[in-house]
């Protein structure tokens, strides 16, 4: 048991940082949820559940200590064109959730086909392009 403990999470030594760096990146994550919950033009509220759900799925499923979930402004934007997701009602939290699990889907095909080494083929200059892109969007 300790053995699988320690492999799993790390050893004592480390309790401490590891408590402050999550204190810090949990603070943060509040209102870069509620930001990026405005921007998709959706109860600010959703974010910061999705941040939960989404948190605790990472924890479980990754397997590296450097995990870190965040929100992106390109989704923000992506969301925010799906006419469905702007009615406020239930029918956008179930377009919310349509999406959420989609994309999940999506990732895990994706991962699973062994795919991710692809993007080292995407050129600097597409990277560049989409956010320049994405921040005009959002502006």
């Amino acid at each position: 048991m300790r053995a699988w403990w320690s492999g799993r999470f790390g050893d004592r030594t480390t309790v401490g940082a590891d408590l402050r760096a999550g204190t810090v990146l949990g603070l943060e994550s509040v209102p870069d949820g509620l930001a990026t919950g405005l921007l998709a033009g959706v109860n600010p509220i959703l974010a910061l559940h999705a941040y939960l759900v989404g948190t605790i799925a990472g924890a479980v499923t990754t397997s590296t200590v450097l995990m870190s979930v965040q929100a992106t402004g390109a989704m923000a934007v992506v969301i925010s064109d799906v006419p469905q997701t702007q009615t406020g009602d239930a029918r956008a939290q179930e377009a919310l959730a349509v999406l959420a699990l989609l994309t999940g889907l999506m990732m895990l095909a994706l991962g699973l086909a062994r795919l991710g080494s692809l993007v080292r083929f995407v050129p600097s200059s597409v990277l560049v392009g989409f956010v320049n892109a994405v921040a005009i969007n959002i502006m």
